[in-house]
């Protein structure tokens, strides 16, 4: 039982980590044995790149920050494996919490290949992804924005300028400089390369598009659209939350398309932003505070 629940965590967290996705409260007591959590008070999506997000304004020393809480998942771990110590050697326990680590980098690196469209596995792969948060990180990009923008990009062609622009981090320290172009037309050739390794016909490209589609989502809950959605509901105006509710509960088209073939073609015909123009993709205003919530939001 233990180790099902060590592998259903650490897959759990992995997920976060490859979505953006930060708890904000990551108690003992909101973790469930199914590899599920509870409280949903202060949580948030990412918006602009950002290691250390932490949306929990009571969470002063940033204990469960977006890059925490790998470790925060297996220090619960532990408090569990204590409880159970008076019923399992605890060197037996101590040998399956040694597994959580190696269980979440490999979910990780599973997930970050699909979500980054890379048709194989290597070794280096890795380090590419490490340098694509280095990347968004950099230029604070926006992170649902910068994996759906990848996603419309046809590899035996050029990198759009459009792509280049908001990679390069129109809202980070250095704004659209020249360099920070510079270094996002780098990460991109290197991507290229590697994707391009494996001989990709023309279909096989354009399939590979197609599943990164399926797997980076152009909607998300992020949180200054909900807490715009509660005033509008507050106000007795339901249909944004209909509206809202519709983008959710199919997250990797909008409506208008209704296929990931439909959103492709969009793409392809109108240009990698074509269907940021959603109201509801938008993320913060660039002068906007950051946004922090309570365990009671």
């Amino acid at each position: 039982m233990f180790e099902t629940v060590i592998t259903r965590t650490a897959k759990l967290i992995a997920a976060w980590q490859a979505y953006g996705f930060v708890h904000a409260v990551m108690n003992t007591d909101n973790m469930s044995l199914l590899g599920l959590t509870f409280d949903y008070g202060p949580y948030a999506f990412l918006d602009g790149y950002e290691e250390n997000l932490i949306p929990n304004h009571t969470d002063q020393a940033g204990r469960y920050g977006f890059a925490q809480q790998p470790g925060i998942g297996l220090w619960n771990l532990e408090r569990l494996g204590i409880a159970l110590s008076p019923l399992i050697d605890v060197e037996a326990l101590s040998a399956a919490l040694g597994a959580y680590e190696g269980e979440l980098q490999r979910e990780y690196a599973r997930l970050m290949r699909a979500r980054l469209g890379l048709p194989d596995s290597r070794d280096e792969d890795m380090t590419l992804v490490q340098q694509w948060r280095e990347l968004l990180a950099a230029g604070k990009v926006d992170h649902t924005h910068a994996y759906r923008l990848l996603s419309h990009w046809d590899v035996t062609q050029a990198a759009p300028e459009a792509l280049v622009v908001r990679l390069a981090g129109e809202r980070g320290p250095h704004g659209n400089s020249a360099q920070a172009r510079d270094e996002a037309s780098a990460w991109l050739a290197r991507y290229q390369t590697r994707v391009m390794a494996i001989g990709l016909s023309a279909d096989d490209e354009r399939q590979r598009r197609l599943a990164m589609l399926g797997v980076n989502p152009l909607y998300v809950p992020r949180t200054h659209l909900l807490l715009e959605v509660i005033a509008r509901v507050e106000q007795g105006d339901d249909t944004t939350l209909e509206a809202f509710r519709e983008r959710l509960g199919a997250p990797f088209h909008r409506p208008e398309e209704g296929s990931l073939e439909a959103a492709q073609a969009l793409g392809q015909a109108q240009g990698v932003e074509a269907e940021l123009v959603d109201d509801w993709t938008r993320p913060p205003a660039a002068n906007a505070a950051p946004i922090c919530m309570s365990c009671s939001s």
